[in-house]
């Protein structure tokens, strides 16, 4: 797959497939997202742009692959990405978290099953997994944008509660959304600054597909 050196993060489109290589200067100055996509935190899944319980931007989904009770995955068949939210503390009610993560699923899961739905409340969404390369532990790569839910999914199947316990603990409630990958292979950066700037309503470089899903909830077929 092709690794895009660290040096030229700053600069590029984002390419589904394409892997974008971190530093390698054993610090956190290696993080490569943050230089990727501007307006993006460095550390943790969930990255929100913006305010992240009112008014997000966009969201980075990460996923490190580290984290075997809450196992993120691809299905490539379905086109779809399945990813658990960031309540990782037991006791913690399941939005009570730190970066907000839960309650934004919670929100953007109710905003497409409203009557009417509430699309232009719903971020874009762009997935990365990591993906450790000869020079650098942190290189991700970007599996593409997604939005929430499934073609012909009911609300009480596309963001389901999961209960799990470790050796005693307190059980932990967090959330398992599914998200469905959009047919957008490139990602202009011109994009990517205007969200920055101006938050989901840029549209100027946006692609189709984008357009087409937050018009109308058009899921690919």
């Amino acid at each position: 797959m092709p690794i895009v050196p660290f040096s030229q993060v700053h600069h590029c489109d984002l390419e589904v497939g394409n892997v974008y290589e971190g530093g390698s200067t054993g610090n956190l100055g290696d993080e490569v997202l943050s230089k990727l996509v501007p307006g993006t935190g460095n550390q943790s899944g969930f990255r929100i742009a913006g305010r992240p319980r009112s008014n997000p931007k966009f969201v980075v989904l990460y996923s490190d692959g580290e984290h075997a009770d809450w196992p993120d995955y691809a299905d490539t068949i379905a086109n779809r990405w399945l990813y658990f939210g960031d309540n990782i503390t037991p006791g913690n009610t399941i939005t009570d978290t730190k970066q907000g993560g839960n309650a934004l699923l919670k929100s953007v899961f109710s905003d497409i099953h409203a009557t009417p739905r509430r699309l232009d409340r719903i971020p874009p969404f762009f997935v990365f997994k990591k993906r450790v390369t000869p020079n650098s532990s942190r290189s991700a790569e970007f599996l593409g944008l997604a939005v929430p839910g499934a073609a012909g999914m009911p609300a009480a199947h596309d963001l389901i509660t999961i209960s799990h316990s470790t050796d005693g603990q307190t059980p932990r409630l967090n959330y398992r959304a599914t998200f469905t990958f959009l047919k957008a292979s490139t990602i202009q950066r011109s994009w990517l600054l205007q969200l920055n700037n101006i938050g989901r309503q840029a549209t100027k470089d946006a692609p189709p597909e984008w357009i087409a899903w937050v018009t109308s909830m058009n899921y690919p077929v």
